[in-house]
């Protein structure tokens, strides 16, 4: 965009002004005042005559809508400096961190929490077998079946054997009572998933 462009479809308003919404706008150097967006700024700055940036945003902060909402009093003295005149402030000289983490200190880091990892690994492993061993000749059983997937699995469980003798008992008996019925010595053959 050019900026002659820009201040033609922002209503001919002049750079300065322009300048102006960019400082009290939020930005690298300071936050907008709550409550005041772009639209509300335009207005208040496109309202303001011409002057000096320094006045101009000193004009703007003595708007009534502006003093209403600017309760932590904020005064855009850095972007001010930055967008106004240029001049930015040098951060003060610090002394190099000491305590940053260089390659080898996170290697060796790593390494450390690798060996501690496979120490604990290699400790549990040994619990488990001391466990084990002083319960010999007593049996371990799981009272709850596995919760591995098995892509196998039956989804049909054929009948238990107590279950499939008191069926044909029953089979029997009634096929005494009434012969019309057909007995079947046949199980229903169980379906397997694919």
């Amino acid at each position: 965009y050019k900026i002659d462009e820009v201040l033609a479809a922002l209503g001919g308003i002049s750079r300065k002004k322009l300048t102006v919404l960019g400082i009290v706008s939020h930005n690298d150097y300071n936050k907008n005042i709550y409550g005041l967006g772009c639209a509300t700024n335009f207005g208040i700055i496109k309202s303001l005559p011409d002057g000096e940036i320094s006045n101009m945003v000193e004009d703007y902060l003595a708007d009534p809508r502006v003093i209403i909402k600017n309760k932590a009093e904020v005064s855009f003295e850095v972007s001010i400096k930055v967008f106004g005149y240029g001049e930015q402030t040098a951060l003060p000289r610090s002394e190099p961190n000491t305590d940053t983490l260089s390659v080898d200190k996170l290697k060796d880091k790593f390494n450390v929490a690798k060996d501690q990892l496979s120490q604990k690994k290699k400790a549990d492993v040994e619990a488990r077998i001391t466990t084990k061993s002083a319960s010999t000749g007593v049996r371990v059983s799981r009272h709850k079946a596995s919760q591995q997937f098995n892509r196998y699995r039956v989804i049909d469980k054929p009948p238990s054997q107590e279950r499939q003798a008191w069926k044909d008992k029953v089979k029997v008996t009634a096929g005494a009572a009434s012969p019309q019925q057909p007995t079947s010595s046949t199980s229903p053959r169980p379906r397997y998933s694919l």
